[in-house]
C-alpha cells in the first residue's frame, strides 16, 4: 500500500505542467475500511497576487471541470497515480480564496483529491 508521501509525490507531478504557480500537496484525511483505505489530500494552488488579472483569469482555468489546465482534468489523467492506489477523483473545489503572502494576498483555491487503495 502506498505511503501518504508518494501519493502526494505523484499527485504533485501530475500538476508539474503548470508553470508560474505556487502548488502544496498535504495529507488531510484517512479513513479505514475492512479491504481498502481512502486517503483525502488538499491541493493548495496560488496563481499570484490578488488584483493581477493574469493571476485572476489563470486561476478560473484551474477551477473548471475540464481544459488544459482545468486541477481535475490534470489529476484524474491518471486515477491510479501510477499504480500506487485503485482510483482517485477530484471531489471538490473551495472556489477563489486569498491567502496571505508576507505583506500582501495571493488568490488560490484549494481541491480535495480524494483516492482509494
Amino acid at each position: 500500500m502506498a505511503s501518504p508521501t508518494e501519493i502526494r509525490r505523484a499527485i504533485s507531478a501530475l500538476l508539474d505542467s503548470l508553470d508560474g504557480v505556487d502548488v502544496q500537496v498535504a495529507p488531510a484525511a484517512v479513513e479505514y475500511g475492512a479491504r481498502e483505505l481512502h486517503q483525502a489530500f488538499a491541493v493548495r494552488i496560488l496563481t499570484g497576487p490578488a488584483g493581477d488579472e493574469a493571476a485572476e483569469l489563470l486561476l478560473d482555468e484551474l477551477i473548471a471541470p475540464d481544459g488544459g489546465r482545468s486541477v481535475k482534468r490534470l489529476v484524474e489523467t491518471d486515477p491510479t497515480l501510477g499504480g500506487l492506489v485503485t482510483d482517485t477523483t477530484v471531489t471538490r473545489c473551495t472556489g477563489w480564496q486569498l491567502f496571505p503572502r508576507g505583506d500582501m494576498a495571493a488568490v488560490g483555491a484549494t481541491w480535495t483529491v480524494s483516492t482509494l487503495s
